[in-house]
Formats: C-alpha cells, sequence, structure tokens
C-alpha cells in the first residue's frame, strides 16, 4: 500500500523554526511512518 505524506502549513511552519538538527531528524522519522513495523491497528469497542 502506498500513502502520500502531507504536511499542513502550521506543521511546517513548526518545523521550519526548528534548528536544523531537529527539522531533520523530525522529517527523517515522518517519512519513515509508512515504513514502520510498531504500528498497531486500531482496537474498536
Amino acid at each position: 500500500m502506498k500513502y502520500k505524506i502531507i504536511i499542513q502549513k502550521a506543521a511546517e511552519k513548526f518545523l521550519k523554526k526548528q534548528p536544523r538538527k531537529n527539522q531533520e531528524r523530525l522529517l527523517i522519522a515522518i517519512y519513515k511512518l509508512p515504513e514502520g513495523t510498531d504500528i498497531k491497528k486500531i482496537a474498536r469497542s
């Protein structure tokens, strides 16, 4: 399954205010989300 990651304006603004090193860490984590192996389905009650 393919995913499209859309970063909203408010999130983009937040990222740009972060130090360069934090920006890189956050973006790497965001783009790895679809590949994550520890993602669990939400249980419905």
